[in-house]
């Protein structure tokens, strides 16, 4: 199941980044004459590589949402109300909040990013448990320099695209407090409860929340690009241009 989640996101984000250009649009047939067999072969690639390393999944995913929020619109350290008030902003409901919140069910992150779980707070962060905490506590103690241990964001599966991050919430063993959150918001507790008893219910909505998300601030036509590579945006003829013009400048000054 991990497989495919990773080569259902890698075909999405490349058929996202598809432009029809003789209408400006873009299309997720555009590939249809040229390559029919496009959707195959990225999902066979991905799988095979998600074979040799897991974190090509995580990756993957990361990349996508990063490309749609350029300025980001999640923190691991807001609360759920905060939450829902950003993801609005960006045009997603408390469904796509719940479901793409379900993207950690696999991935890691550092421990600058989550001590407040558990070191003394005084504000709103949801409850922890308490032998997840000290757990916690005793890995980072040990975090030098800072940033350098790493902690799996689902404790129980965290190599698997599951719905058992919705159970690591309902433990208390939320690594975020923007994840724990979510089980204890009027606004989002029903939701993440029925993802963690109905996994079927958390992949539907987490792809009908992928597809809407991919689909936001759209660059068409002479906007948009078609990646060379997918590391990184094209060179413009201009930067060439400007390169090659610099390197004859430097061997004139030989």
């Amino acid at each position: 199941m991990a497989s495919r989640a990773a080569a259902a996101v890698a075909v999405l984000a490349l058929l996202c980044a598809a432009v029809h250009s003789s209408e400006g649009q873009l299309s997720p047939t555009f590939h249809g004459a040229t390559c029919p067999d496009l959707e195959h072969i990225v999902e066979f690639h991905v799988a095979e590589t998600f074979r040799r390393d897991v974190g090509v999944a995580p990756a993957l995913i990361r990349i996508l949402f990063h490309d749609c929020f350029p300025q980001g619109c999640d923190a691991p350290f807001f609360n759920v109300s905060t939450l829902v008030s950003s993801f609005g902003d960006r045009g997603l409901d408390v469904a796509d909040l719940v479901s793409l919140s379900g993207a950690h069910t696999f991935g890691v992150a550092h421990c600058p990013a989550f001590e407040d779980r558990f070191k003394p707070v005084f504000d709103t962060n949801p409850a922890i448990d308490g032998k997840f905490a000290t757990s916690l506590r005793n890995k980072c103690a040990g975090d030098n320099p800072a940033g350098t241990l790493t902690q799996n964001l689902d404790v129980r599966t965290p190599d698997a695209f599951d719905n058992k991050y919705y159970f690591d919430l309902i433990a208390r063993q939320g690594l975020f407090k923007s994840d724990q959150g979510l089980i204890d918001h009027p606004t989002t507790k029903r939701m993440a409860t029925r993802f963690s008893l109905n996994e079927g219910a958390f992949f539907e909505q987490f792809a009908r929340s992928m597809t809407k998300m991919s689909n936001m601030d759209l660059l068409t036509g002479t906007k948009g690009e078609i990646r060379n590579n997918c590391a990184a945006p094209n060179r413009r003829v201009q930067d060439i241009e400007t390169a090659a013009t610099h390197d004859e400048g430097i061997a004139a000054d030989m």
